[in-house]
Parts: structure tokens; sequence; C-alpha cells
């Protein structure tokens, strides 16, 4: 009787689509759930791996996007992304560590911003 329910359970949530932002039914590969968390923070530089912040560094995913302050996604993603700015960061809690950074809203670009990243330091 447990698997039978099991099944049922990973049938309904397997097939059924998510809501998208806009509360329409969609693909639920396309849409990315945005954390509760965020911080408004000064971005100093980036590497590949991560952004430094006035808050702390913020690890950087395949899934990290980043917008404008119109809300359009900027093209080429980090790479896309003028340090140094004035940014909201949507991250993931955690208990110890550095959070990864899901989405990079910039506010402002200040003066002499530049999208080149720092060189990753050595481990």
């Amino acid at each position: 009787m447990k698997k039978i329910f099991l099944f049922l359970l990973f049938f309904t949530i397997g097939f059924n689509p998510l809501p998208n932002a806009s509360g329409e039914e969609g693909d639920s590969n396309l849409t990315i759930p945005v954390p509760d968390y965020s911080s408004i923070v000064v971005i100093r530089s980036k590497t590949h791996q991560s952004i430094l912040t006035s808050k702390g560094l913020f690890f950087i995913t395949a899934i990290t996007k980043v917008y404008d302050a119109e809300g359009k996604e900027v093209e080429g993603g980090i790479a896309g992304l003028p340090v140094p700015c004035r940014a909201q960061i949507y991250h993931e809690k955690v208990k110890a560590g550095d959070p990864t950074a899901v989405k990079i809203v910039i506010i402002q670009v200040f003066p002499n911003a530049t999208t080149v990243f720092s060189p990753t330091p050595p481990e």
C-alpha cells in the first residue's frame, strides 16, 4: 500500500506543471524559484565562481541570473554584470559559509564600472 501511495505521489508531482511567475501553468523546468532572502549590496568585484560584495562573498552558479533595473535579463549573465555596482542579491540562506546568489538585480552602476572579471585567487 505504501509503495502505491509513493508511486501516485511521484506521478502527481512529476507530471503536474508548476505555475510560472505570471500565475499561468507552464514548463516547470523554466521556472526558477526566487528565495525569500535578499540583500542590497555594493558588488566590488567578480570572478567566474563568485562575487565580492560589501556584505561578503556570494557564490555564482549556472542558475544565477542577472537583471538590469528595468527587469530585463542582462545579456551574458554574470559576464555582463558591471562592477562596481549597487545591486539586490536574492540568495539561499545558509547556516555556515557563503550563500549562493540565485538572482542579481542591478540598482545602480557606478562610474568607471567594467564587465572585466577579477583574477581568481589561488586556492
